[in-house]
């Protein structure tokens, strides 16, 4: 295990870069006591819209949210603003319930625009860059966040598929 590979969070740019990271799959304790997950998964081709669709289509009924993951999800449901939004999913809340190991739990997200979990401004904009989905995700009974969330979606060039990475910093919210 080398810690210097590890992906800290005011580097989270890097995930915008279309050459493999040192570090693509894996989970550890960092050295500030972050938990820190990384995961990589190939997708087929498909639109750039398919990665917004997706989040603005699945929260809406629950049968859609158990589809991605059925065992380990049970319901969704989402608070959309009275507003109109730029992104389908940026400052919408999602209340999924699942359970990833540890029992069900009611969780909180709020996905925010890629500058407020850390991106650089333009990020969207970046040759290759096909989304950004990414927030906050917390207890929804406690109404306390725990976890730093993102998948960037990149072009795939060799497949005409995409990449997705996902990370997931738990325990750090700043």
């Amino acid at each position: 295990e080398s810690r210097d590979k590890l992906l800290v969070r005011d580097r989270i740019d890097r995930l915008l870069d279309p050459a493999p990271l040192a570090e693509e799959f894996g989970y550890c304790w960092m050295p500030d006591g972050v938990g820190y997950v990384a995961m990589r998964t190939e997708l087929p081709p498909g639109p750039h819209a398919m990665a917004e669709w997706w989040f603005e289509w699945h929260p809406h009924e629950d049968i859609r949210y158990r589809i991605w993951h059925p065992k380990a999800h049970v319901s969704n449901r989402v608070d959309v603003p009275d507003h109109p939004l730029e992104r389908s999913y940026w400052d919408v809340t999602h209340h999924p319930v699942e359970d990833v190991g540890f029992g069900v739990e009611h969780l909180r997200i709020e996905f925010k625009r890629p500058e407020q979990i850390g991106f650089a401004s333009g990020a969207l904009d970046r040759p290759g860059v096909a989304g950004i989905v990414g927030g906050f995700v917390g207890d929804d009974r406690k109404r306390a966040f725990h976890t730093r969330m993102t998948h960037v979606f990149l072009d795939d060039p060799e497949t005409g598929g995409y990449v997705l990475r996902s990370r997931f910093w738990i325990g750090a919210m700043l």
